[in-house]
């Protein structure tokens, strides 16, 4: 029979976080669920306090702080990110999830100020979400990067998503551009080559079950469609879902 599983998680927003899983499967199945983390900051420092503890430093506690105002202490080097949209445009079209963790962090953090918790920008998000797509059935969300299992959203969703870029004034031309190219660049890069190179430009999303596609077709007869295709799989046909993808997109350019 069908499996019947629920998930939640807790503790997203400190060191103590936890998945509880309940419900049944059927016998010899198997169920892949991902937990969210506290984020990568805190990751980092504990993953740095392991390596130096290897390397003979003792460790007395790992806590969030700020650098010490001391005499003696100097910079000796500053790394500086690139401009925004530059990260934007990586992060879309080579589908980049560690960056767009950090993104919706950073959205969160101008928005709302500290302390930064990947549960506040969420529901930030949450909140255009609703502005955008009003009466549409109801979305959860876990994470900016979409590994999370607990992610809820529509086809509606990601296709008003993608409208309200596209057709936005003030950065409508940016947002397209961030898009991978059909035939060309990113993820997109193999696929739909027989198209004209930019007839669609779009951002996809994969796991090992599912199979997500969002973007814009430029139509052979000269319209723009807001696409969204989101689709679950058998393990191992991931490939055949994005070839059937990849059919919607090609009846679309030609038949509209």
């Amino acid at each position: 029979g069908e499996a019947l599983l629920s998930a939640s998680a807790r503790g997203w927003d400190g060191s103590d976080n936890s998945m509880v899983v309940s419900g049944s499967m059927p016998r010899g199945s198997a169920r892949r669920i991902f937990a969210p983390f506290a984020g990568a900051p805190s990751e980092f420092a504990l993953m740095f306090s392991e390596e130096l503890e290897a390397n003979g430093f003792e460790i007395e506690e790992v806590a969030p702080g700020d650098a010490p105002d001391q005499p003696g202490l100097r910079t000796v080097s500053e790394i500086r990110s690139d401009e925004l949209s530059s990260i934007l445009c990586d992060m879309n079209k080579w589908s980049m999830n560690g960056v767009a963790e950090q993104v919706l962090r950073t959205a969160g953090l101008a928005a709302a100020g500290e302390p930064v918790t990947t549960a506040a920008a969420c529901d930030l998000v949450g909140a255009m979400l609703r502005r955008l797509t009003p009466g549409c059935a109801s979305f959860q969300l876990a994470d900016g990067s979409g590994l999370s299992r607990l992610n809820r959203l529509s086809p509606a969703n990601l296709a008003a998503v993608v409208a309200a870029g596209a057709c936005s004034i003030e950065w409508g031309p940016e947002f397209i551009a961030s898009l991978a190219v059909n035939g060309v660049d990113g993820t997109l890069r193999s696929r739909l080559s027989d198209l004209p190179p930019g007839a669609f430009r779009g951002k996809t999303g994969t796991l090992s079950d599912t199979c997500a596609l969002a973007g814009v077709v430029f139509t052979s007869s000269g319209k723009r469609l807001a696409v969204a295709i989101l689709a679950e799989t058998p393990p191992g046909e991931v490939y055949a879902a994005k070839d059937w993808q990849d059919g919607v997109i090609r009846a679309l350019y030609s038949g509209v």
